[in-house]
């Protein structure tokens, strides 16, 4: 049988990694950091088709691979972004040509992309990546769409966009608990995947206290005749110095002030509020955003 050997070379955005990383036929190598240079790793990897593929369908399938290491490596690392196949080429194209099998090219392209990340721990995008391997047909596109989005924000520098991509992210996991409004698919989202205080505790440890003060203090309300003035009640839920808040309920209400923030944006055009206090908002709520979605990501995959 005829074996087509592709080589596929990548870059993988907001992965540093120190030492050299070996998934099945996925080769990651660190890049040094220069002084302004934004994190990121390359490699290769290889594959054999039963048949001939044209460029474009090689590197799909090649994309596809790498997702999967991106999406392992999203638990461990709040700035991956998407992967990106810098070019791919059929590795023994002369070996084939010399017996006689026609081989029709394409042309392939280059592209850069790096985004500035910590250094991200190796064992865990290991295990991830083994995780992410056995996500189920009907699973692994979810877990895929969600991190798309994710990797959307991590390349946007408009805070608008970036909040927006988040909420997509987010709005890709509570949907399917969504059976009358929206609110309450939040809520019956985050009473699954938040089991108990300490969980709630420990997500909400890296979240800014500020970003919630700000978020209860906005006075934003729900329903469209404003009945629910849901920032008041984080504002309560938050507490004094003297009070021990509910870390579920604290972080439930945020999302659902963050929620209200969604709305305003997409639906109001806006707050009525001085536009330096409304862009502090919109910064405030990605961050909560980007805490609960690194929180889902580390507990499916484990890591």
């Amino acid at each position: 049988m005829t074996a087509f050997r592709w080589l596929a070379e990548f870059l993988l955005p907001g992965l540093p990694i120190a030492r050299p990383l070996t998934l099945g036929g996925i080769h990651v190598l660190p890049v040094p950091r220069g002084e302004n240079e934004r994190s990121h790793s390359n490699g290769h990897l290889t594959f054999e088709p039963d048949t001939h593929l044209r460029d474009a369908e090689a590197r799909a399938h090649a994309q596809s691979q790498l997702e999967l290491v991106a999406l392992a490596a999203t638990a461990t690392g709040g700035s991956v972004g998407e992967p990106v196949v810098t070019s791919v080429r059929l590795d023994n194209q002369a070996d084939l040509e010399a017996s006689g099998v026609p081989i029709p090219l394409d042309a392939c392209f280059t592209l850069k992309w790096k985004v500035l990340a910590p250094d991200i721990d190796e064992t865990a995008v290991i295990k991830g990546y083994r995780v992410a391997l056995e996500f189920g047909p009907q699973e692994a596109p979810f877990w895929r769409r969600a991190a798309r989005w994710l990797w959307k924000a991590n390349s946007e520098a408009h805070p608008y966009d970036r909040f927006l991509a988040l909420w997509i992210a987010f709005n890709v996991l509570y949907g399917p608990k969504r059976i009358d409004s929206e609110p309450n698919a939040i809520r019956n989202y985050l009473a699954e995947t938040i089991p108990s205080e300490q969980v709630a505790r420990s997500l909400l440890a890296g979240v800014i206290e500020e970003d919630l003060r700000l978020l209860g203090g906005s006075g934003l309300s729900l329903r469209r005749d404003k009945s629910w003035p849901v920032a008041d009640e984080l504002q309560v839920a938050l507490g004094t110095p003297e009070t021990t808040p509910s870390p579920r309920q604290v972080l439930t209400l945020s999302c659902l002030v963050v929620y209200a923030v969604r709305c305003a944006v997409v639906h109001e055009g806006g707050f009525d509020i001085p536009r330096e206090k409304e862009v502090g908002l919109v910064w405030a709520s990605g961050r909560v955003l980007k805490a609960v979605l690194m929180h889902a990501f580390k507990s499916r995959l484990g890591v």
